[in-house]
C-alpha cells in the first residue's frame, strides 16, 4: 500500500474521498515502442479525493516518476497546442513589454514556448530532464537536467516561467518556496500556468486523472497556494476556453523587506542584551540598595538576562497585590509590594516595563519613594531617566 500523502496546497490531512480509479497506467511517460510491452505495463490505483480546509483535489496516493531522459515522454508539439504558445506569448510580450530581459522555463517540454518569447531580443534558458541533450541556439538554451534552485538562481532573472510543472508535484509549496527563497527581489516576474480542475468536475471527466498530475487546481486552491508563499497575483484568468489557469505573480514587497531586516534584528537584540548585562554590571558597583520593579513576564525576562550579574540582594516589586509573595520563575528572588520601599533610601530603580513605566513613575512620586536613580529599559541599554 502506498502512503498517504498530505495536501499538497495546505499540508491538511483532512480530507474527502472523491473516487477511486482503479489500474491505470501510466500515461505520457510510459508509452510502450510495441504491443508485448504495452501489455507489460504496470498499472496503479488513483485515489482522488478533495481537502476539507482549501478544497484542493489531488491524488493522495501518488506514485514515483522518473522524467529525467526519457525517450518515452510526450510534449504538446501539436499545431493547436503551438498556436496557443504564439498567442500567450505574443499577449505577455506586448502587455508587459519583454523585451531584452532574462528568463528562464522550469520544465520546459521541447522548448516552444521559450522559442516564442526569445524572439523578442530576450536570453532564455530551459530546464527539461527529459531532453534529449544540451540545446543552444543564439540567445535560447534548453538544459537536459533537472531544476536546481539553488544551483541555477545565481543570475540576474525578470522573469521564471512554470507552465504545467506544479501540478506533478508531491508538495508544490516547497518547490515554489525553494524557488523564492533564491529569488528574493520584487522585481521578478512569475507566470505560472496549471490544467484548471472546474471543467473537469462539471463534466465527470474521469480521463482528465493521470498518475504524472498529482495536483488538480481550481482558481481556489491556486490562489491558496499563492497566499501561502506570500505571492501577490498581478492577474490571474482563465485561457484555452477554461481548460487552464494562468497567473502573473510576484514576491511581496513586505514579506522581502522582513527578511531583508532578519540579521538586523537579530544583531540588534544580541546587542540589546550585552548593553543590558554590561549596564546592569556597572549599575550593582556603583549602587548598593537597588529594586527592579516589574515581576512577571517583561521583568522576569530582563532579570533572565541579567541573571549571571545578579549579587542575590536586589529588591523584586510589584504593583500587582496577586505577585505578592511570590518567587521569579528559575531565579529564586522573592516578588514584594511597591510599598515595602517607602521607608527605603534606595539607590536605584529599574523600570523593566514600558507600558506600565508612567504608572509606576507616578506612584513612586504618590507614594514619595525615595531613590538617587531611576533606571529604564531602551533600545541602547539602561537609560537613567531621573
Amino acid at each position: 500500500m502506498r502512503k498517504e500523502i498530505d495536501c499538497p496546497v495546505c499540508d491538511s490531512n483532512k480530507h474527502e474521498d472523491i473516487v477511486r480509479l482503479k489500474d491505470f497506467p501510466i500515461s505520457n511517460v510510459d508509452l510502450a515502442t510495441n504491443r508485448e510491452d504495452s501489455l507489460k505495463a504496470k498499472v496503479y490505483d488513483m485515489n482522488i479525493c478533495m481537502c476539507q480546509r482549501c478544497t484542493h483535489i489531488y491524488n493522495k496516493t501518488p506514485i514515483e516518476i522518473e522524467y529525467k531522459q526519457s525517450s518515452n515522454v510526450t510534449y504538446f508539439t501539436n499545431d493547436i497546442q503551438k498556436r496557443y504558445i504564439k498567442n500567450i506569448t505574443s499577449k505577455l510580450s506586448k502587455k508587459y513589454n519583454i523585451r531584452g530581459e532574462n528568463i528562464i522555463e522550469i520544465g520546459c517540454g521541447d522548448g516552444e514556448f521559450l522559442k516564442q518569447i526569445v524572439k523578442n531580443e530576450n536570453y532564455c534558458i530551459g530546464y527539461e530532464p527529459s531532453y534529449k541533450e544540451l540545446y543552444k541556439n543564439n540567445n535560447l538554451t534548453i538544459i537536459n537536467d533537472y531544476f536546481h534552485p539553488k544551483k541555477h538562481l545565481n543570475q540576474k532573472i525578470d522573469w521564471i516561467i512554470i507552465r504545467h510543472v506544479l501540478e506533478h508535484f508531491e508538495n508544490p509549496f516547497n518547490f515554489m518556496e525553494e524557488i523564492i527563497k533564491y529569488t528574493i527581489n520584487p522585481n521578478i516576474r512569475f507566470y505560472l500556468e496549471v490544467p484548471n480542475i472546474d471543467p473537469t468536475l462539471k463534466g465527470y471527466r474521469i480521463n482528465d486523472f493521470i498518475h504524472e498530475h498529482i495536483s488538480h487546481f481550481s482558481f481556489y486552491s491556486m490562489k491558496y497556494l499563492l497566499d501561502r508563499l506570500n505571492l501577490d497575483i498581478i492577474e490571474m484568468y482563465s485561457t484555452d476556453n477554461n481548460e487552464n489557469i494562468v497567473i502573473i505573480c510576484k514576491i511581496n514587497k513586505i514579506y522581502i523587506k522582513s527578511l531583508n531586516t532578519i540579521e538586523e534584528i537579530k544583531n540588534g537584540f544580541n546587542h540589546s542584551i550585552d548593553n543590558l548585562q554590561q549596564d546592569y554590571k556597572e549599575i550593582a558597583t556603583n549602587n548598593k540598595i537597588i529594586c527592579i520593579w516589574g515581576a512577571e513576564g517583561r521583568g522576569a525576562g530582563f532579570i533572565k538576562a541579567i541573571k549571571n550579574y545578579l549579587r542575590g540582594d536586589e529588591i523584586i516589586v510589584d504593583s500587582d497585590k496577586k505577585k505578592f509573595h511570590k518567587f521569579i520563575p528559575s531565579i529564586g528572588l522573592k516578588i514584594s509590594s511597591y510599598k515595602e520601599l517607602i521607608d527605603k533610601d534606595l539607590d536605584a530603580i529599574i523600570i523593566t516595563t514600558a507600558l506600565g513605566k508612567d504608572n509606576i513613575l507616578r506612584e513612586i512620586d504618590e507614594s514619595n519613594i525615595k531613590t538617587k536613580n531611576i533606571y529604564f529599559i531602551s533600545e541602547n541599554g539602561l537609560s537613567r531617566i531621573r
